[in-house]
């Protein structure tokens, strides 16, 4: 299944007119050619996503974080069989424990059916748990994303599409916001990698571009943000969940520029930080029609204001730059009076 890094549903706003589900896809280095028509749905062969690249596969949850995930399995097996590793047995209150010998010792667990009481090999069971495992546990990265972010995304675009200086920035609000660039900057893996190389000298980070891996340490971290994010967590280890919380903590200008035309492009790369009228700022398209700039201040407030010619083209070029493969548009040609071609190079 193609598992989007750039939700769908954001990318819905880029739909060509008139059509169910299609969007132009733009090469970020041959920007001035046409656009193929793609079906969002399923972008395969682009930078927007990666075949099953969030999905948890079993061999790989072997750290103590997913313990919870082996629960409903445990409970489902104890209905029917007695487990026990080295005369210990395993129960659901005890998931780390079938964890580390399922996953690698298995050959010593001892499974006794209870309706005969005769005792049954490992592999007996395996489909049983590999369904489990798929039904319920194997999308719960997937199911994040899709409950906490792409659920609520349409809702938010409507509060934002007509919106005011008068607008008031809920915590709810900028909450969910700060959920969705923290994310996006963190989904591909890009920003671990880089901080890990910044830590380990040796580490070879993995090109993301060329090669349809799934990470384990990306997995993991996104995973363990989850936790920390259902928790509510005041403080973390997690390097994801810390931005979040940065971002929350910190103070915003929250710059809504408005573009009448609805000229705004959108990227591979839908967040990203770059300069903006000499400021760093956190650049985020929202719609073609609104583009979302923050920067820093000492205390959040909004910003409305409608956006010059000029203003379209560096925010569009700015967009092309920071864009890893791919732009997206909903015309099949991308105009050269919307960027600027010799900002893209400087």
């Amino acid at each position: 299944m193609f598992s989007h890094i750039v939700p769908a549903t954001y990318l819905k706003s880029w739909k060509v007119p008139n059509s169910k589900n299609s969007i132009y896809i733009f090469k970020k280095n041959k920007i001035t050619n046409m656009g193929i028509k793609r079906n969002i749905s399923n972008l395969t062969r682009t930078s927007f996503g990666k075949i099953n690249f969030y999905y948890l596969n079993i061999e790989a949850c072997n750290l103590s974080i997913y313990d919870q995930l082996f629960i409903p399995i445990i409970s489902y097996l104890e209905n029917d069989y007695y487990i026990s590793y080295k005369n210990k047995p395993i129960v659901s209150s005890n998931p780390g424990l079938f964890r580390i010998v399922y996953l690698n010792k298995n050959y010593d667990l001892k499974i006794i059916r209870k309706q005969d009481n005769i005792e049954v090999r490992v592999e007996n069971i395996k489909s049983i748990i590999n369904s489990l495992w798929n039904d319920s546990q194997k999308k719960f990265i997937e199911d994040f994303f899709h409950n906490n972010i792409e659920n609520d995304w349409n809702y938010f675009l409507k509060k934002i599409k007509n919106i005011t200086a008068s607008f008031v920035m809920s915590k709810s609000t900028k909450k969910y916001i700060m959920l969705f660039i923290t994310l996006q900057i963190f989904k591909s893996g890009l920003q671990i990698d880089n901080y890990l190389s910044s830590l380990i000298p040796s580490f070879v980070p993995n090109n993301y571009q060329k090669n349809n891996i799934q990470n384990n340490i990306l997995i993991d971290t996104i995973y363990e943000f989850i936790l920390d994010f259902n928790q509510n967590k005041n403080n973390s280890y997690n390097i994801i969940y810390n931005a979040f919380l940065n971002l929350i903590d910190s103070n915003w200008i929250f710059n809504f520029i408005i573009n009448k035309q609805g000229t705004f492009l959108t990227s591979d790369t839908p967040v990203f930080i770059d300069y903006y009228n000499t400021q760093e700022s956190i650049i985020f398209p929202l719609m073609p029609n609104v583009c979302l700039v923050l920067t820093n201040s000492i205390k959040d407030f909004i910003k409305v204001k409608e956006s010059s010619e000029y203003e379209t083209k560096i925010i569009n070029s700015l967009i092309i730059k920071n864009a890893k493969e791919c732009i997206a548009y909903y015309d099949y040609i991308i105009g050269n009076n919307i960027y600027i071609n010799s900002f893209l190079y400087s």
